[in-house]
């Protein structure tokens, strides 16, 4: 059956108006392919864990900051916090998480090197000035409770050392860094998140 044209009075076979089914299966999936590219560079919606703080870090006034607040550190934490490393990087605005090797998806226990290799290739590592920053959302916290700060390990008199804070007082301490040490998946780190 063919219908006319009212604009040329010409005869036009009506199943021809419209786009053909795959044509129109081609616009679609083209307009999908658009919309899942888009959304690759979207940032993720909020953070993967819970945050436990967002704060500005300032290198320059992490160690003021320590006496100014009263919070407890071991020499061997002053020491490092007067590296010249510890200085390195622009202030700027931080979110940190504290979780458990298990929540981050670890099966097996990691050794501290394991961790810092998967810290910097997810970005996970903190600022090294950010462990002091952290100290005070560890008031109150039972005695002994503590757990590691995921930055890069800094050398004192020939040691690789690592932050670690804990709620005994608070106080900031720093380990010796042994590359073999293994963690199991049950330990807590603090780590950087995306927000």
């Amino acid at each position: 059956m063919e219908g006319k044209n009212s604009s040329t009075g010409s005869g036009v076979n009506a199943r021809y108006l419209r786009p053909k089914k795959s044509v129109l299966l081609g616009e679609l999936y083209d307009s999908q392919c658009k919309v899942r590219e888009s959304r690759r560079f979207l940032k993720p919606i909020g953070p993967p864990f819970p945050i436990l703080t967002k704060c500005v870090i300032d290198p320059n006034v992490a160690r003021a900051n320590l006496v100014k607040q009263r919070f407890g550190a071991t020499e061997t934490a002053l020491q490092m916090m007067e590296h010249p490393d510890f200085f390195e990087g622009e202030m700027g605005s931080y979110a940190f998480a504290r979780v458990s090797l298990r929540a981050l998806g670890f099966t097996e226990p990691q050794t501290w090197t394991q961790l810092w290799m998967w810290g910097s290739s997810n970005e996970a590592l903190c600022p090294l000035a950010a462990a002091p920053a952290l100290l005070p959302h560890f008031e109150g916290v039972a005695v002994g409770d503590g757990c590691r700060v995921l930055t890069r390990p800094l050398c004192i008199e020939d040691t690789w050392h690592y932050f670690y804070v804990s709620g005994n007082g608070p106080m900031l301490y720093a380990f010796p860094h042994h590359p073999a040490t293994t963690f199991s998946v049950d330990m807590e780190i603090i780590i950087r998140i995306e927000t």
